[in-house]
């Protein structure tokens, strides 16, 4: 940095000169350095914006097609699944809910289905004779009581 130099006060004849301050110096290089920095930062948020607003286009441009392509996970996969069916990509045997119950991904053809984790006691058909008698006296009972409400 070069010497500085300031007139003279009115009262003397001489130049007074002051040396470098390489604090000066310092904070010149500093601010030329973040100047250029907020510049090539600019460039890249700008160009950043561009493809975005590039792929926001394109997006739009696909969504108002005639013909509505699924761009979703399991967007290839054949429609017309069982209720509740999964895609193969969800993963045969993680975990899953089915009617708020714990349940396990299971295959069934070209499909993943939820399967409970604790299967539901199921109804014996051979009942006992008692138990069906005494459901023939409770409807009788009941039938009776209706009776006799509408006589």
């Amino acid at each position: 940095m070069p010497e500085c130099s300031a007139p003279a006060p009115p009262w003397t004849s001489e130049v007074i000169t002051f040396a470098p301050d390489q604090r000066m110096a310092d904070a010149q290089r500093v601010t030329d350095y973040l100047a250029g920095r907020a510049e090539a930062l600019q460039q890249q948020w700008l160009d950043g914006r561009s493809a975005s607003n590039k792929a926001r286009a394109k997006m739009v441009a696909e969504m108002k097609r005639s013909d509505p392509t699924p761009t979703g996970i399991g967007a290839g996969a054949p429609t017309g699944g069982p209720p509740g069916s999964y895609p193969l990509i969800a993963g045969e045997g993680n975990a899953c809910t089915i009617n708020g119950e714990d349940g396990t991904l299971v295959r069934e053809g070209n499909y993943l289905v939820c399967k409970p984790k604790r299967q539901a006691a199921q109804p014996s058909h051979d009942t006992d004779p008692r138990a069906e008698a005494y459901m023939q006296m409770v409807a009788d009972l009941d039938f009776r009581t209706r009776s006799d409400r509408n006589a």
